[in-house]
């Protein structure tokens, strides 16, 4: 459990790493500053690069979490795990992190249109 919350909380700081890059991404590309651009685009690829190893971990935990208690029919449903525990925290720090990701999502999406329109 204390990895799975660890992981966890790895990956909420990450996310909000990338969600800061694509804030600052968003007004260098408002304000038409190429320079800065690609320092940006570089904090933006390095956060991504260490979510996905998180995420790979934590769902390389969560496989085996689940399939130790599988026996006793508690988390079968991997890809909802954090959702399905009775653990507070846990799912406190994955509804946060789904936000999270839902907003860089949604800030990507924008800053994509803008540099459509560059």
């Amino acid at each position: 459990r204390e990895e799975l919350v660890r992981l966890l909380q790895q990956e909420v700081e990450c996310t909000r790493n990338l969600m800061q890059s694509l804030e600052i991404e968003n007004e260098a590309l408002s304000e038409h500053q190429t320079v800065a651009l690609d320092e940006i685009i570089q904090d933006k690829h390095e956060s991504i690069k260490q979510l996905d190893l998180i995420g790979h971990k934590r769902m390389n935990l969560i496989k085996s979490l689940t399939t130790k208690s599988a026996a006793n029919d508690s988390y079968l449903d991997k890809a909802d795990y954090p959702l399905n525990s009775d653990d507070s925290q846990l799912v406190s720090l994955w509804k946060e992190l789904m936000l999270l990701a839902e907003q860089c999502q949604k800030q990507n999406h924008i800053n994509g249109h803008m540099v459509k329109d560059y």
